[in-house]
């Protein structure tokens, strides 16, 4: 067999003309890769979600350590997506952390602390 012989490909019967159209497995597979991804963030977002609305009644219960309680979501994005799903969580949880910061009265907690 030739060099360039060797490489051509050969049809065969029954093969359909057109790449995409037949359900392979490959499209299952990346069918149940999206729904898992989206499981994921949906869930990783009810985390996010759930650590801003306790936030204000956490904070009259315990304080500053509330403060803490946004590790939490930072680390299942970390367990979840990896390290860029860990920093994205960590943006949005210091965004969050921030701007409650701003808003609650006292010395650690004021507009000055920011600074």
């Amino acid at each position: 067999m030739t060099g360039a012989g060797m490489w051509r490909s050969v049809r065969r019967e029954g093969a359909s003309e057109e790449p995409g159209s037949g359900a392979s497995p490959s499209a299952a597979l990346r069918s149940a890769a999206l729904r898992s991804v989206a499981l994921r963030s949906a869930a990783l977002v009810a985390l996010l979600v759930g650590y801003h609305l306790s936030f204000t009644p956490l904070h009259a219960v315990i304080g500053n350590p509330a403060f803490l309680l946004g590790v939490i979501p930072c680390l299942a994005a970390a367990l979840m997506f990896g390290l860029r799903g860990a920093l994205a969580a960590v943006v949005i949880v210091q965004l969050t952390d921030r701007s409650f910061a701003h808003s609650i009265p006292g010395e650690e907690t004021s507009m000055a602390a920011g600074v």
